[in-house]
């Protein structure tokens, strides 16, 4: 049985190159040319030319792409080849075995079921026998019982042997949303700004880092940052229930990070935002620098340093549960109502189904924000609500 998975990673990796422009169209073309003569599995170079001609750009590097192919795809043929030979010594150097003890029983059956069927009545008894005759040949039943070891299941006089694939791979990295699509509904955040500019300015915590290692200081630790940048403000809910959206929810954020216009600030916590619960921010929220929660930010003071800066909130709202929590529900709502203080482009992402937001938590907080689905189009729509424009939600 051919197994497509290396070739699916090798796709994946030319995929995210960037000078590759490959599509699912390309992969597609090459599976049905495999399946239509499948020596192309057996022969790796045979294997390597066709990818060659349908993956390979002009412009790409074939280095790169020849040693993607030895990495991920060549262990698979060269395994598949050494298999194919084995089993065809085997075949050929298999001896005659005698028939064991089973196998005798059962040809012993089928041939009395045949005699028996076989014999003619006797002439002399005028009337029927009463008693059941036996089968001419053996029922679907015994024949399946019979050949059940060598992996043949039989219904009626049809024989149909089973395989099953017992490799299978979990790709960790899988996620529904096309990078080069998220790319492109970021592109509508940036078209506001007139320009993007590059500014040289002192990096202070490079240039103490570069003096304590050295002993001395020759010159500070200049860099270029980007001016008329889009700030976005992104908080992402990643443990409990969207613990199965991370990667989904990452794959968002950083992908308006990679973009030269836009300043996307990550933060994460757990179902909603936490209260200070002593000192001068007593009662204020607090979301985490990163993953690990081991630094805080204050969302107030956030806000305050990032006025009227597009806002976007990434979590399942208690759906993946499908329970009612009334302190959720409560503690949502005043998070937002503060957030309104310092901006109105508040926009909310769910990964889960929009069939399913009608759950009471999900359809309380719904009266407060906007909610879109986790695609493409969920997030044009939160995009052209931060831009100023009605969206109205089904």
């Amino acid at each position: 049985m051919i197994d497509i998975l290396p070739l699916y990673r090798f796709f994946t990796v030319l995929q995210r190159h960037p000078d590759c422009s490959l599509g699912i169209p390309d992969y597609e073309t090459l599976l049905q040319v495999i399946g239509q003569d499948s020596s192309y599995w057996y022969d790796r170079q045979k294997l390597y030319r066709l990818c060659k001609l349908l993956w390979l750009k002009p412009k790409q590097n074939e280095y790169f792409f020849k040693t993607q192919f030895d990495a991920l795809v060549m262990p698979i043929t060269q395994k598949s080849e050494t298999q194919k030979s084995e089993t065809q010594l085997q075949k050929e150097q298999r001896p005659k075995q005698t028939p064991s003890l089973w196998e005798k029983i059962t040809s012993f059956v089928k041939q009395s079921f045949q005699k028996k069927s076989q014999e003619p009545a006797p002439a002399t008894q005028p009337k029927q026998t009463t008693e059941p005759k036996l089968p001419t040949t053996a029922s679907s039943e015994t024949l399946l019982y019979l050949n059940f070891e060598e992996g043949k299941a039989t219904s009626g006089s049809e024989t149909e042997t089973i395989k099953y694939k017992k490799n299978f791979e979990f790709v960790a990295d899988f996620v529904p949303l096309d990078r080069r699509s998220l790319i492109q509904q970021w592109r509508f955040l940036q078209e506001k700004q007139k320009g993007v500019r590059h500014k040289s300015q002192i990096n202070i915590p490079k240039t103490v880092r570069t003096f304590a290692k050295q002993g001395f200081l020759v010159k500070p630790v200049s860099e270029k940052q980007l001016q008329n940048q889009v700030q976005l403000i992104t908080l992402i809910d990643h443990r409990g229930s969207m613990l199965a959206f991370k990667n989904l929810a990452l794959h968002i954020a950083r992908t308006a990070q990679e973009m030269a216009g836009i300043k996307n600030h990550i933060f994460f916590f757990e179902n909603i935002p936490n209260q200070y619960l002593r000192g001068t921010e007593q009662g204020q929220y607090y979301v985490y620098n990163n993953s690990s929660h081991s630094r805080s930010q204050n969302v107030e003071r956030l806000l305050e340093k990032y006025p009227h800066t597009p806002l976007l909130i990434i979590s399942d709202a208690g759906v993946a549960r499908g329970n009612y929590n009334e302190n959720r529900v409560t503690a949502t709502e005043d998070f937002l109502a503060k957030c309104r203080q310092h901006t109105l482009k508040i926009a909310w992402i769910n990964p889960m189904p929009e069939d399913r937001w009608d759950i009471p938590t999900a359809f309380l907080i719904r009266k407060h924000v906007q909610m879109f689905e986790a695609n493409a189009q969920g997030l044009k729509k939160a995009i052209a609500l931060w831009k100023g424009k009605k969206i109205y939600q089904s």
